[in-house]
């Protein structure tokens, strides 16, 4: 097979370029380059398996650093995933925690509210009792008052008193007055 100087130059110079940016070392770019610039016999068969072999590998090279890569990001992203998990987890615990600690306050709360109410309720009857008692005492000292205040008016008029005195001391009506005669 007869292949034209520039189209070997031109692959040369891409197997060079390829070969040297892989971090092959100088030793190997001149063997390789040495079937493709001078291949004699079934070296020039052997230029065109080496550059395919040499693409192959590369390829299966790629193909294994992606996939060494793939399975870093995998693991990567499998741990993030767990930490995630975890916070996940520590945040509902959390929330739970929150939650019973709001129960807890409002049961309080309500207990507390309820002790209040109740003891401001006896305080209002005891309150209402007691007044209750002093009114109807006092009423009853009214009462009471008014009738010394009559048998006073009684006692002034059966003395001799004029009604209008004893309006004037006692405070009643003469009426009143008039009714107790």
């Amino acid at each position: 097979m007869q292949i034209p100087e520039s189209l070997i130059k031109l692959l040369s110079d891409v197997i060079r370029v390829l070969l040297d940016k892989s971090g092959y070392d100088r030793q190997e770019i001149e063997k390789y380059l040495g079937y493709v610039e001078k291949p004699e016999g079934k070296e020039k068969i052997g230029m065109f398996e080496a550059v395919i072999e040499y693409l192959i590998e590369e390829r299966e090279k790629a193909r294994e650093e992606g996939l060494i890569l793939g399975q870093e990001r995998l693991e990567t992203t499998q741990e993030q995933l767990e930490a995630t998990q975890e916070r996940l987890e520590d945040a509902e615990e959390r929330l739970e925690d929150a939650e019973e600690r709001l129960e807890a306050v409002t049961r309080n709360a309500q207990e507390r509210l309820e002790a209040v109410t109740r003891n401001a309720q006896e305080r209002l009857e005891a309150v209402t009792r007691n007044a209750q008692e002093h009114l109807e005492a006092t009423q009853k000292q009214l009462e009471d008052a008014q009738k010394r205040l009559e048998a006073v008016a009684r006692n002034y008029l059966a003395e001799g008193l004029t009604i209008e005195s004893v309006s004037r001391i006692t405070g009643f009506d003469m009426e009143t007055i008039r009714g107790m005669i």
